[in-house]
């Protein structure tokens, strides 16, 4: 299925949900943020939070530091 991910179209085939998108792109759960279609989602949803095409995802990334 076609995504939108971070700007980029992408190809994605194994992923059903945004949980499986993050372990297959080797993303830490506890520092990453995910929008999907414009609403962030709760870490607990990310395994519930089906794809389907089209869909527009963003990954951030959380540093730390001073």
């Amino acid at each position: 299925m076609k995504l939108k991910i971070n700007g980029k179209d992408e190809e994605i085939t194994d992923a059903k949900t945004l949980g499986d998108l993050l372990r297959q792109r080797g993303l830490n759960r506890p520092t990453v943020v995910a929008e999907h279609n414009s609403v962030i989602i709760a870490r607990a949803a990310l395994d519930s939070t089906e794809l389907k095409p089209g869909d527009i995802i963003e990954f951030v990334s959380l540093v730390g530091g001073g």
